[in-house]
């Protein structure tokens, strides 16, 4: 409510500054909404409506981020399910029941694609890992960039917004990819028995910040790499592909397998 929204902000500045807060908002916030009972004729009855306003409004709080999560839920249902098909439980079954259609339009795993969109790799990537518990936390993260229990008032529409967006942009890349529509790289890697694993994206064209990172990369290789022999250089540069390409698990087996 607008006044829950209100005693937040109230909160939130008597960290900073709590005189005004406790001294002047924030009696005007509780007797403002607590009707003819906020009176300070009767100490009593003014202490229970003051009390009680008070109460309302931390559970009003308190329930807030449950209920975002619900309307989180319901939203995602509603935009990645079809008309006619039922809407989940939840709203990470939908968006990987839309992953699994899409995957079967397109012929090939999605984990095999490389998105040029930042918002829609993120998408692709949190919909593979993120257990559900953890889920709304990490798209809050990939696409606006705060979990929601610390967005402001306007970061459920933004997110609104930039969840549909992501959404259009991974199946006008899928479907690109898949049709062989643009100009794509191919790369397929294996390391020990970790199994042979394809990775797929577009073409571009380097700018001048990324040939001057090439040649800081070569740079480094050159002069810093120098006492290595030519299979620990290529190691290196294939954990550092297998980083670019999104690897979860790239952390270090031992000091002496990085792979």
């Amino acid at each position: 409510s607008k006044d829950a929204r209100q005693f937040r902000r109230c909160v939130r500045r008597a960290a900073n500054d709590p005189a005004p807060v406790l001294f002047e908002e924030l009696p005007a916030l509780l007797e403002g909404g607590a009707g003819s009972g906020a009176q300070p004729d009767d100490i009593e009855t003014y202490r229970e409506t003051i009390t009680g306003r008070l109460d309302a409004l931390m559970g009003e709080l308190e329930t807030a981020y449950l209920d975002l999560l619900r309307r989180l839920d319901r939203f995602a249902g509603d935009l990645f399910t079809p008309d006619g098909q039922a809407v989940p439980p939840d709203g990470r079954a939908a968006l990987v029941r839309w992953a699994d259609r899409i995957e079967a339009q397109c012929g090939q795993p999605l984990s095999s694609l490389r998105l040029g969109d930042v918002r829609a790799e993120g998408l692709l990537r949190a919909i593979r890992s993120e257990p559900q518990e953890r889920f709304w936390d990490a798209m809050g993260r990939v696409l606006v960039g705060l979990p929601p229990r610390d967005w402001d008032d306007a970061g459920e529409e933004r997110f609104y917004q930039v969840l549909a967006e992501a959404k259009a942009e991974v199946e006008r890349e899928v479907v690109g990819l898949a049709a062989d529509t643009e100009e794509t790289v191919e790369v397929t890697l294996q390391v020990g028995a970790d199994g042979r694993k394809r990775y797929r994206f577009r073409r571009v064209d380097l700018s001048e910040q990324g040939r001057r990172l090439l040649h800081h990369f070569q740079s480094t290789l050159e002069v810093s790499g120098r006492p290595l022999s030519p299979d620990e250089r290529r190691q290196v540069v294939v954990a550092l592909l297998r980083y670019v390409m999104g690897e979860e698990n790239n952390e270090p087996r031992n000091p002496g397998h990085p792979l």
